[in-house]
């Protein structure tokens, strides 16, 4: 895995990528700003997991797609699995 990017664009929208020592949540989107926080001490393989699950958040709240939280929680965690499995090495 590589280092996470600076930034995501979602429709016209470029979403500034944080890391910071988040004690209570691994990651937020806020909406207000247009922002993705992610947790600085989470493990890697979990920082990406939580910035697609964030990436996820934001589509759903400039789609106004109303998402339960459960199908934006799978959504990140399949999104995370099959991007990954893109980066393995062929066997």
């Amino acid at each position: 895995m590589t280092r996470l990017p600076a930034f995501v664009r979602i429709g016209g929208h470029r979403i500034p990528i944080l890391r910071k020592r988040l004690p209570k949540h691994f990651g937020y989107f806020e909406p207000n700003s247009l922002v993705i926080t992610i947790d600085s001490e989470a493990p890697e393989s979990l920082a990406w997991e939580t910035l697609y699950h964030e990436v996820i958040e934001a589509i759903n709240f400039l789609g106004e797609y109303n998402l339960p939280h459960q199908t934006i929680q799978q959504l990140g965690v399949w999104m995370h699995q099959a991007i990954e499995s893109m980066n393995e090495p062929k066997t």
